[in-house]
This record gives structure tokens, C-alpha cells and sequence, in this order.
């Protein structure tokens, strides 16, 4: 389990501010979480007699960032005398994930053979920003643009993938059964503001923009492989299962 919070905060606050230039209150982050997890299970039997091989391999993995980030200009007097204002909020967190389980049983004997492998991986990926730019009660001056923005192109790219596979050999009889399993939950969440809230704001040489653009993405395959394969002078028996659930 990987778990990532952040408070990152830029503030101008109750304050008087003169510059003979621009003024700028800006934060990025950009946080991430690479995991890579794996199980990988093998089991092997063979007798003269009864030879009998099961197998289960299972991965599990939780990976969430999540976090505040927030730049604002509160309860105060800025002048820019020469240039303009900037309050920007950016983030660009993401999450790579490649969780995978194996699982390989083989039996072999000259009476009967069975043999089982069963693989499954439960992964969860999660991100939850709350993104703020922001003039609050303030009185802002300028002599070029006013720009207020909140972005977030956060990404998760996940690989989820499960593989199982049985093989028995018997000159009498043979059973051979196979399952694998995926099941994937992405998602990405949060709350976005882009705001000039009480606040007098006047520029001489600029535009003012207030903006705020989500841009977030998941790039995910979720893959389930299942093979059985029973080999037999008199009777054999196969069976193989796989599914995948993706929740995006």
C-alpha cells in the first residue's frame, strides 16, 4: 500500500505589498507513486503413483495521492507597479502501476495426475486533489495582466494483469483446471477553483482572466490469461476460467 497526502500552500495574507515589478504567488506539485508488484507461484509433481499440484498466487495493491494545494492573496493591499499579478495553482501528480500474478502448476504421473493453478490480482488506483487560486478581501493594482488559474492534469497509468496455467500428464487419467481473475479500480477526484471573490482589481495595461481547467487522464489494461492442458492415455480432463473487471 502506497499512500501519498500533500498540503502545499502559498499565500499572501494580510498584507501590504508595493512592488516596483510583478507579483506572483504560484505552486506546483507534482507527487507520484511508481509500484511495481508481483506474485509468482509454481508447483511441480510427479509420481509412479498419483501425483496431485495446486498453485495460487494473488497481488494486491493500493496506491492513492491525495492532497491540498492552494494559492491565494487574502485580506490584503498589493500594488504592482511595474507589471502584473499572478495567483496559479498547478499540479501534475501521477500514479504508474504494474501489479501482476503468476501462477504455473504441472503434475505428471503413470496412474493419475491433477493438477490446479489459480491466479488473481486487486488493484486500486486513486487520486483526490483539491486545487484552489484565489483573491479573497484583497484590493489588487496592476499595470499588466491579472491572471488567476487553477490546472490539474494529473494521470494514472495502470497494468494489471493475471496469468494462470495447469498441465497434467497421466497414462491413466488426467484433470487439469486453470482460473485467473483481474479487477482493476482507477479513479481520479477532487474540487478545482478558480476565483476573485470581494476583491477590487484594476489594471491599467492588462487583461484580468480567472481560469481553472481540469485535464486529468487514465490510461489502464486490465488482462486475465488462463490455459489447462491435460494429456492422457484413457481419460483427461481440462478446464480454464479468466475474467477481467475494469472500473475506470
Amino acid at each position: 500500500r502506497n499512500i501519498t497526502t500533500t498540503q502545499v500552500l502559498t499565500e499572501i495574507v494580510d498584507a501590504s505589498v508595493d512592488a516596483g515589478g510583478a507579483v506572483a504567488a504560484t505552486l506546483t506539485d507534482n507527487s507520484s507513486i511508481k509500484a511495481d508488484t508481483a506474485s509468482v507461484a509454481a508447483s511441480v509433481a510427479i509420481s509412479s503413483g498419483v501425483a496431485l499440484s495446486g498453485v495460487v498466487a494473488v497481488t494486491l495493491a493500493d496506491n492513492q495521492i491525495g492532497g491540498t494545494y492552494r494559492a491565494s492573496i487574502s485580506d490584503s493591499d498589493v500594488d504592482a507597479l511595474s507589471g502584473g499579478v499572478t495567483v496559479s495553482a498547478f499540479a501534475d501528480n501521477s500514479i504508474d502501476a504494474l501489479s501482476l500474478a503468476v501462477g504455473i502448476s504441472v503434475s505428471a504421473s503413470s496412474n493419475f495426475a491433477g493438477s490446479a493453478a489459480v491466479a488473481g490480482v486487486i488493484a486500486s488506483n486513486t487520486l483526490t486533489n483539491t486545487l484552489e487560486a484565489s483573491i479573497f478581501g484583497s484590493d489588487v493594482d496592476a499595470t499588466a495582466d491579472v491572471d488567476v488559474s487553477a490546472t490539474d492534469v494529473s494521470g494514472i497509468n495502470a497494468q494489471l494483469i493475471s496469468a494462470a496455467a495447469s498441465v497434467a500428464a497421466s497414462s491413466t487419467g488426467a484433470v487439469a483446471i486453470s482460473i485467473s481473475a483481474t479487477v482493476a479500480t482507477n479513479s481520479i477526484g477532487g474540487d478545482l477553483l478558480a476565483t476573485i471573490d470581494d476583491s477590487p482589481v484594476d489594471t491599467t495595461g492588462g487583461a484580468v482572466t480567472v481560469a481553472a481547467l481540469s485535464d486529468t487522464e487514465i490510461d489502464a489494461i486490465a488482462a486475465a490469461i488462463s490455459m489447462s492442458v491435460a494429456v492422457s492415455g484413457t481419460a483427461s480432463v481440462s478446464g480454464a476460467g479468466a475474467g477481467a473487471y475494469a472500473s475506470n
